[in-house]
């Protein structure tokens, strides 16, 4: 125990944190955000009500600047180390939520294999991770699979989208009577968390809860994203 200590202390001193916004030192070691910063994201108060097959979606932030720009280069800028830098501001977030809800695990949304092969990663379980370690939870990365590649949710209409994840999802792990979190990263219609949800529902979980990062306004926010 006290080799790792002294391991993490030598880390913290050898690589200090640093703001991926402004370049300050970040507020704690291994945590790459300044206070300054970190005061201008965008915090998202209030839970969603209860969408189809969730009991409830909370998100940490509204999808805005800083969070959005962070978002969009995670996934399209392969700035891998954002991912820890949003998994961490989620986890202050959560610490000071009077909205928490009481979790077994949780389950970041997986990636269809082809995609994942493209990207090299697969976004949700990255932030995920520091999140679910905050948490004290173990992450079920496995426990459901997307066994069926679908158009991007930004590219369906709103109205479609519902139906380009239907059936893409399937329960890998048994799920009966847990408490689970479902992360993605950004909640728009909430298309693709409902169908998540209900293969969890159908394979016997006591909750399924959606977690994001952010919350859009609207569809036409991550258009682009």
């Amino acid at each position: 125990m006290w080799l790792t200590k002294l391991a993490a202390a030598v880390d913290a001193w050898a690589f200090p944190p640093v703001c991926v916004l402004c370049g300050d030192a970040g507020l704690y070691a291994g945590f790459d955000l300044c206070a300054a910063c970190e005061s201008e994201f965008p915090r998202c108060e209030e839970p969603v009500a209860a969408l189809s097959c969730l009991d409830l979606v909370w998100s940490a932030f509204h999808y805005e600047f800083p969070v959005a720009g962070l978002v969009r280069e995670l996934k399209f800028g392969a700035q891998s180390a954002y991912a820890r830098v949003l998994g961490l501001a989620c986890l202050r977030r959560w610490q000071h939520s009077p909205h928490r809800p009481a979790l077994d695990c949780l389950l970041p949304v997986p990636l269809h294999v082809g995609r994942l092969r493209a990207r090299g990663f697969n976004q949700c379980v990255e932030i995920a991770i520091p999140l679910a370690a905050g948490l004290r939870l173990p992450l079920r990365a496995r426990a459901v699979a997307r066994v069926r590649a679908t158009q991007p949710q930004t590219l369906v209409p709103a109205e479609a989208r519902q139906r380009n994840v239907s059936g893409a999802f399937e329960l890998r792990q048994p799920v009966a009577g847990l408490r689970i979190g479902v992360l993605d990263d950004v909640l728009t219609t909430g298309a693709t968390l409902a169908e998540i949800g209900s293969v969890l529902k159908a394979g016997g979980a006591a909750s399924v809860v959606g977690v994001t990062v952010a919350r859009a306004a609207h569809t036409d926010q991550v258009r682009n994203r």
